[in-house]
């Protein structure tokens, strides 16, 4: 199983892609922008998971009851941003062709949903937590 470090380094992956989907205000890529940023956050709890836990999930289900039971270090608002994020990137992947339309608004959206995320990683897990 992937280690904090390993999670560490798909966030940075991650990070890269956003810079070749371009800004979130002009993205023509939406729906992979929106996805591209959740993935960035599952990695951010699955490398918490890691290095306070040891523990590795792999269900969406798995991940938010481990995250709600045994993390209340975590506050509220860092849950909701990650649940938040996991929404959009539902309604991105799978529901585009209804009445839900995915476009740079919710693009900003989800940077500021990721920006809670990233600065708890950062301020209170991982002093190497990537910038870029």
């Amino acid at each position: 199983m992937p280690k904090a470090s390993e999670h560490l380094a798909k966030v940075r992956s991650n990070k890269s892609m956003l810079d070749h989907l371009g800004d979130a205000s002009s993205t023509k890529f939406h729906d992979w922008y929106v996805t591209v940023v959740y993935y960035i956050s599952l990695h951010c709890v699955e490398a918490i998971f890691d290095q306070e836990k040891g523990w590795h999930t792999l269900a969406h289900k798995e991940r938010d009851e481990k995250l709600l039971k045994h993390f209340p270090a975590l506050d509220a608002e860092f849950k909701k941003a990650y649940w938040r994020l996991y929404q959009q990137s539902r309604e991105a992947r799978y529901m585009s062709n209804r009445k839900i339309q995915v476009g740079n608004d919710e693009c900003e959206e989800a940077l500021k949903s990721l920006a809670i995320i990233e600065n708890e990683c950062r301020n209170n897990y991982f002093q190497n937590y990537p910038n870029t």
